[in-house]
């Protein structure tokens, strides 16, 4: 018995390393694609034992298990006397004792696997119990049950017959949060997550001291859920607002690892970091494998189990030498350290969490609710800890600060947030100066400017914004000649600076000539003022550079003259929206370049 259990064990490390290796892989893939892999290895992990009974053998001599031999020495003095010993057998030999760890360890794989079996048995009677009471809502239309029940996360449950059960109260939600909840849980059970959920669980109980199988697992259902997301992503969601619930969702409800046997939940916060990464991230592929993918797969996979399969281990005894025996004996008696203690969430999932809460703070802020977005900065700022990136994030809570007149408390974030980067360095000076300028303090606040300026460099978007933003407390100072000297130099920077155009992509005309009429607008918006811009009461205007195509709608837009602060790019966002009646040349609509200014004036 021990035997098969050797082999079958590195079996399983064989498939279940391949599939690792295959993950990394296809990392830039996407995520169906890498948990199909998964798929297989765990349906190869669990077939492997029945082919084994039924492939001709290739026998491989492999090492039974360990034993240890043991040899008592008698004392020679009589038995009785002082300092004797116990007479032995016939000889005066102890018999030898051996430890049989390959009984032992069959016994505790038992004792393992029964755990771990009684507990996916838990769970399942529990959703039993959690249907039984649940209440249908109707109308609901997506070809399963959706339940109304005691859980606190929405999950997908069920083999034979499928459902999705939601929180009390669920109903209740806004519909757009339903919607997506609901899709994600759909999802599960359309892609037959429920079924390859059961087959992993399985193969982790029988392989639950083996490391990899725990990585396997970890990866697994890593790959199921941003499989499933992309799906929902697919539907047509928006990635922030789908990003944003699950958020929400992990923040407020526990993932019941009680009911995680026999459960999908929505969302498990040792998963977040990745999950919400991927759903931000634009580039992510995402999409089902096709057809060929799945046939190429299974196939690999039975030529793989088939090959692993004819492998019979032949028992070969062997015995500890006496040195290594001493050394395991006396290792055996140290104490075993203390289990570290668990790490918090923040800590756990790394800096690029913090990044996607940024991301979601600045949609808050665009949003107009700044209290939900300043508690996502002081989140990431608590999973940033010492990390460089901590300085931006402290710049960004000292600018919402200013808006608020909070200026003590802004004025403590910005001095925080200097020491590290230079260039981070100078945009907190920048904003001190900002807070003293609108405080009444020109004074100090020309000293702060001046010191953000010289960090910075006129070549750069920040140095100029800079330079403008002293300028501007120069000539409220009386210091009119030498913010006049200062504007120049800005001015002649930003006119150096020459952009390399988009290559065009078919014929382009410009307009004069007498020959190229000019694309008339018919349709504008408004670009939105930025909250940096807005609180630094910063002004001016963008030059952009775009072609106006045939069927008036502008691309290829770039930025030929900007003044930073953001607001380069929400003139570009602006006037992607707009339209025109296209340029003509002899009365047919033509490409034509143009260029197009913006400005940003606070009244």
């Amino acid at each position: 018995m021990s035997g098969f259990l050797l082999a079958m064990a590195w079996k399983a490390t064989a498939i279940l390393g391949l599939a690792w290796v295959a993950s990394l892989l296809m990392r830039r893939g996407a995520a169906a694609a890498r948990h199909l892999v998964w798929t297989a290895a765990v349906v190869a992990v669990l077939a492997a034992p029945v082919m084994s009974v039924s492939v001709p053998a290739w026998e491989v001599a492999l090492p039974a298990g360990v034993t240890f031999s043991m040899t008592a020495h008698g004392s020679a003095a009589p038995a009785g006397a002082p300092g004797g010993g116990a007479a032995g057998p016939a000889g005066g030999g102890a018999p030898v004792w051996r430890v049989d760890w390959g009984s032992v360890g069959v016994w505790l794989w038992v004792l393992g696997a029964g755990v771990m079996l009684l507990r996916v048995g838990a769970a399942w009677w529990t959703v039993r119990g959690l249907r039984a009471g649940a209440r249908k809502l109707e109308g609901v239309g997506l070809g399963v049950d959706v339940l109304e029940c005691g859980v606190e996360m929405p999950m997908s449950v069920g083999l034979r017959r499928p459902a999705i059960l939601l929180p009390r109260g669920a109903p209740d939600w806004e519909a757009e949060r339903l919607r997506l909840v609901l899709a994600h849980e759909l999802a599960h059970v359309r892609r037959g997550d429920l079924v390859s959920n059961f087959l992993a669980r399985m193969a982790l109980c029988l392989h639950w001291w083996n490391p990899l199988a725990w990585v396997a697992w970890r990866e697994f259902v890593r790959e199921r859920e941003k499989a499933a997301d992309d799906m929902v992503i697919e539907s047509g969601a928006s990635p922030v607002t789908y990003a944003g619930y699950l958020l929400e969702m992990a923040r407020a409800a526990a993932a019941e690892p009680e009911l995680e046997p026999a459960a999908l939940p929505m969302a498990r916060r040792s998963q977040l970091e990745g999950r919400l990464m991927s759903i931000l991230d634009e580039k992510v592929k995402r999409g089902a494998p096709g057809r060929a993918a799945w046939m190429g797969t299974v196939v690999v996979m039975l030529a793989g189990v088939g090959m692993l399969a004819a492998v019979r281990p032949s028992v070969v005894e062997r015995t500890v030498p006496a040195v290594v025996q001493s050394v395991a004996q006396a290792a055996a008696q140290l104490p075993v350290p203390a289990a570290a203690p668990a790490q918090k969430l923040e800590e756990r999932v790394g800096v690029d969490y913090g990044t996607g809460l940024q991301k979601l703070a600045e949609q808050e802020l665009r949003a107009g609710r700044v209290a939900e977005a300043e508690k996502l900065y002081l989140q990431a700022l608590t999973v940033y800890g010492t990390d460089p990136r901590a300085q931006a994030v402290l710049v960004k809570l000292g600018v919402m600060a200013i808006e608020r007149e909070q200026y003590e408390k802004a004025e403590g974030y910005l001095e925080k947030a200097q020491g590290g980067d230079a260039k981070i360095t100078a945009q907190a000076l920048m904003w001190l100066g900002v807070s003293l300028e609108r405080q009444g303090k020109l004074v100090d606040a020309e000293i702060l400017y001046r010191g953000g300026a010289g960090l910075a460099t006129l070549s750069e978007v920040q140095g100029q914004v800079a330079a403008r933003l002293l300028a501007r407390v120069l000539k409220a100072n009386g210091k009119e000649l030498e913010a006049e000297e200062l504007e120049r130099r800005v001015a002649e920077e930003v006119a150096a600076r020459k952009p390399v155009l988009l290559p065009e992509p078919a014929e382009v005309f410009r307009i004069g000539g007498g020959q190229v009429e000019a694309p008339v607008p018919v349709h504008k918006v408004e670009p939105e003022y930025t909250q940096e811009a807005r609180v630094a009461k910063y002004m001016g205007s963008v030059l952009l550079t775009v072609v106006i195509g045939e069927d008036g709608r502008p691309f290829n837009i770039q930025v030929l003259r900007g003044i930073g602060l953001g607001l380069d790019e929400r003139a570009v966002e602006a006037v992607k929206q707009w339209r025109f009646e296209p340029g003509t040349k002899g009365g047919a609509p033509v490409n034509v370049r143009a260029n197009i200014e913006v400005n940003f004036k606070l009244l």
